[in-house]
Parts: C-alpha cells; sequence; structure tokens
C-alpha cells in the first residue's frame, strides 16, 4: 500500500512564562492508502496537536513529517458562516486556496447532488440540522481533493442518535471517494466502529501504548462493526489499555 504520511521521531514542547511542557515524545507512525487510523488518548494528552503540527498549524521541535499528498482538515466544530449559504460556505476553501474555476465549481455541486445536499445549496447554516451542517462541513474539504482526512473529533458536538448517523455518513463517502483518514476521538466505540488501526495514547508527554489493529474489512459500515462479535472484545481492550 501506498504510504501516505509518515511521522518519525516527532517531539513538541510548550514554552511559557511558567516554564516548559512537553506534550509529544519521540512520536512515530505512518498512515497507508485506503485506510482509518484512529488516535485516542486521555483529555489533554496532544491528540489535536498532532494534527496541527501535521497540517502545519503548530511547529515541531524535533524529528520529520513526511506527506505525500494532498491533506484536508475537517475540525470539531463545523465552522460555517452563517451569512453565506451551503453553497458559498463550500466554495469558501477553493477562493481561499485560489483554486475555484467552473471545473472545480461543477466537481462542487456534483458533490452536493451525490451526498443529498444539492436541494439545500441556497439554504443558510442555521437552517440545517447538525449532521447536515458536519456533512456540509464535510464536503467543503473534500472540495480541495484531498486523499488524507484530519478528522478532529467530528461528532463530539452532536447529540447521540444523530452521531451513529453521521458517522455512517462519513465513513460511506470515505469508501465511496476512495480516501484515508486520521481521526482523532475520546470515543472507544467511534475508534472501533471507523478505523482499521487504533493508535491508543499516554498521557503527556504522549507515546503510543498499544497499536491494535482490527480485524474487519475496512468495507464495513460501523453499524455492522457494532453488531460483530468481536466488537466488544476491541472495546475492552482498548478499554484496558487506556486505564491500565
Amino acid at each position: 500500500m501506498k504510504e501516505l504520511l509518515s511521522l518519525n521521531n516527532v517531539e513538541k514542547t510548550f514554552f511559557s512564562d511558567e516554564g516548559e511542557t512537553k506534550v509529544i515524545d519521540n512520536l512515530s507512525f505512518k498512515v497507508f492508502e485506503n485506510e482509518v487510523v484512529s488516535l485516542i488518548g486521555p483529555s489533554g494528552c496532544g491528540k489535536s496537536t498532532i494534527l496541527n503540527l501535521i497540517a502545519k498549524l503548530e511547529n515541531l521541535n524535533k524529528g520529520n513529517i513526511i506527506t505525500n499528498c494532498e491533506i484536508g482538515y475537517m475540525f470539531q466544530k463545523d465552522n460555517l458562516l452563517p451569512w453565506l449559504t451551503v453553497y458559498k460556505n463550500i466554495m469558501l476553501g477553493l477562493e481561499i486556496k485560489k483554486r475555484k474555476s467552473k471545473e472545480s465549481e461543477d466537481y462542487t455541486f456534483s458533490l452536493l447532488k451525490k451526498y443529498g445536499l444539492s436541494k439545500f445549496a441556497s439554504y443558510y447554516p442555521e437552517e440545517l440540522s447538525g449532521g447536515m451542517r458536519q456533512r456540509v462541513s464535510l464536503i467543503r474539504t473534500l472540495s480541495l481533493k484531498p486523499k488524507l482526512l484530519l478528522l478532529d473529533e467530528p461528532f463530539s458536538a452532536l447529540d447521540s442518535q444523530t452521531r451513529l448517523f453521521v458517522q455512517e455518513d462519513v465513513k460511506s463517502i470515505i469508501l465511496e471517494e476512495k480516501l484515508s483518514s486520521l481521526l482523532v476521538t475520546h470515543d472507544i466505540s467511534e475508534a472501533i466502529a471507523l478505523s482499521e488501526r487504533v493508535l491508543i495514547l499516554s498521557p503527556r508527554p504522549l507515546k503510543i501504548k498499544k497499536e491494535l489493529k482490527l480485524s474487519y474489512d475496512n468495507s464495513l459500515l460501523p453499524s455492522l462493526r457494532r453488531k460483530d462479535n468481536s466488537f466488544s472484545q476491541y472495546f475492552n481492550d482498548v478499554f484496558n489499555t487506556l486505564h491500565y
């Protein structure tokens, strides 16, 4: 499989008037084509910092990060601008990156149609449900044609029922568009339902305590994984590694 992302001996320390805090210590892992990898660990351990380093929103102190594809970043909040329509919100990323063209507009509208949002193109964010807003946010990211998605707890603001439906949506879109993803989550069930590998992280300074490879076929959707007999075994494995 093609390697899309490689972190090699990465270290990150934050400095302040009170001193220095080492957040990440000698972290190495890879993400390959057509897989979802989840990062799960205690609150405040530095999971989101990893995504920010990959996206170059933060500078690392040691090591290196190698990316071999276009990367898209989907944040915890949908960050839709309330004064713009769905369509204009989606086009915003292309405009900022100066990649707006007839071809990109056609492609974006094809995504809206493909994923059931074309009739909402002229709506404003306040007129949409939370799940639909997250789908709009994802399509905005997809409009830039990334091969690797960075997902920073994208379902955490949703109620529990909507969360399950949107997880199903997102996994379906990842499969349909032949994408890979690096997902940050606090939810053990979410990590198992969506991923091919789960990296279980320690408290600060963050290290990988265990890498768990899941036996599911990567085309198996979250709802079906949850019904599989191995799901509870994986859940217990992640839980015990996190807490002991």
